[in-house]
C-alpha cells in the first residue's frame, strides 16, 4: 500500500457516513488525510517536515519514520503474533504509508514529545491548546476527543492519551496533566 493507493481508494468513496459534525468516528483516512495537507501546504515529505520541525528541535534523535517496509531500521525491535497452532511468528508490515503510522520511536523520544506539552517549544501553548481541547458536535456534545489526542477521565483524573498497534506492535502514551506525570509503553 502506498499513499497513492491510498489516495485512490479515498476518492472513489462517493458519500459520506454522516454529514460533518453530526457524528464523530476515529478514522485513520482523517489523520492520513492531514499528512497529505502537510505535506502540500509545506511542499516537503511529511518525513522531511516532522524531521526539521519536530524531532530535531525537540531532540528526538532516535526517532524515524518507515518510508519502504522493506528498509533496515537501526535498533527496531521485530514484531510477531501468536501462530493459530500454537508458538509465535515474524509479523512484517508491507505497509508503506506515513502519516497515520510508520513512526518509530523510542521511550526516551517519546518523554521529550511529552515534554514538549508541559514546556512547549513546538508549535507553542496555541498548538497545546488545540491538540488538548476536546471537539464539539453540531449539537453541541462535547466529545472524548482533541485535535489528535483522546482527552479522558481515567480512575477520576484527566488523561490525555492515544495508543496505536500495528503487526504485532502496540504503544500507548497516557499524560496526566495535572500531576506532570505520564506512562508511556512501547511493545
Amino acid at each position: 500500500m502506498t499513499s497513492r493507493d491510498a489516495m485512490d481508494i479515498i476518492l472513489r468513496q462517493k458519500s459520506l457516513n454522516d454529514q460533518p459534525g453530526d457524528e464523530w468516528l476515529y478514522c485513520n483516512t482523517g489523520v492520513f488525510l492531514a499528512s497529505v495537507i502537510v505535506e502540500r501546504v509545506s511542499g516537503k515529505p511529511l518525513p522531511d517536515f516532522a524531521e526539521e520541525n519536530i524531532f530535531k528541535p525537540l531532540g528526538m534523535t532516535h526517532t524515524t519514520w518507515v518510508k519502504d517496509p522493506q528498509s533496515i531500521v537501526r535498533n527496531l525491535a521485530e514484531p510477531y503474533s501468536p501462530r493459530p497452532a500454537g508458538g509465535f511468528q515474524t509479523d512484517v508490515s508491507q505497509w508503506g504509508l506515513v502519516g497515520d503510522g510508520g513512526v518509530c520511536t523510542t521511550v526516551g523520544d517519546l518523554l521529550l514529545w511529552d515534554d514538549n506539552f508541559y514546556d512547549p517549544k513546538v508549535g507553542g501553548t496555541i498548538l497545546v491548546e488545540q491538540l488538548t481541547t476536546p471537539g464539539r458536535l453540531n449539537n453541541g456534545k462535547k466529545l472524548g476527543y482533541g485535535l489528535g489526542l483522546f482527552i479522558e477521565k481515567y480512575k477520576g483524573l484527566d488523561v490525555v492519551r492515544h495508543e496505536g498497534e500495528w503487526a504485532g506492535y502496540k504503544a500507548e502514551l497516557f499524560r496526566f496533566p495535572e500531576q506532570r506525570f505520564s506512562v508511556i509503553c512501547l511493545c
